[in-house]
């Protein structure tokens, strides 16, 4: 099932647009600042997912989500850069997480997600302390958790903090900084993981996925 990126016309540059329709040529994209254009949209169609996006620190007030007519799974990035669409569209391509996008989850998933994401930073951040969080034994949390994410709540966390270590390196900040802020007490230990999951070292990540945009610039 395909995705839909959503970006606010009145947000971004021409040039901006240029490399938006180079990097996402893979998924359909709609510019607009019109929201009942983008409902109709989206109600005339099935996506697996659809990605809300704005290079403003917030979206227009206009912009009402729980109007919109649709099932699809959607994703809000505020205050959003080329750099990051890119970076976490791959991470998803790459990931294997576009098999869930069809996939409704029940309210206490979401709120996990969520304190996950919140979380990131803690390095102590553990299954047991979601599950409490959530009101859940362990073992009934793992046991949801797998069931609808498709993945164990440790293999889902490592992914999380690789997914915001690739945003954050693509920002230009460095490895021990990341490292900590995505919840790793030692640069080594995250940089392993980080090898493991991407296939190279943070810092030769942050130079690649810097020169990949520069290329990109450069093209147009």
């Amino acid at each position: 099932m395909s995705s839909l990126i959503i970006i606010n016309k009145t947000s971004f540059s021409v040039n901006e647009n240029k490399s938006i329709n180079k990097l996402f040529h893979q998924s359909e994209l709609l510019i607009e600042d019109d929201f009942n254009e983008i409902n109709k949209k989206v109600s005339s169609e099935k996506y697996g997912l659809i990605i809300f996006v704005t290079y403003d620190l917030s979206f227009p007030v206009t912009w009402d989500f729980e109007q919109l007519q649709t099932d699809s799974s959607i994703l809000l990035l505020a205050n959003a850069s080329t750099t990051e669409i890119l970076v976490f569209i791959s991470y998803l391509s790459q990931s294997g997480l576009t098999r869930f996008w069809n996939k409704t989850l029940p309210s206490i998933i979401i709120d996990s997600l969520i304190y996950i994401e919140k979380n990131l930073h803690n390095n102590t951040l553990s299954n047991e302390e979601v599950a409490a969080f959530c009101h859940l034994s362990t073992n009934h949390f793992s046991r949801l958790f797998k069931d609808y994410i498709g993945m164990g709540y440790k293999e889902y966390l490592i992914n999380k903090r690789i997914e915001k270590a690739k945003l954050l390196l693509s920002t230009g900040k460095k490895v021990k900084e990341v490292a900590k802020a995505v919840g790793y007490k030692s640069e080594t230990h995250f940089s392993k993981i980080f090898i493991r999951k991407v296939g190279t070292h943070p810092s030769k990540y942050q130079v690649n996925i810097n020169n990949l945009l520069e290329d990109k610039n450069s093209g147009e």
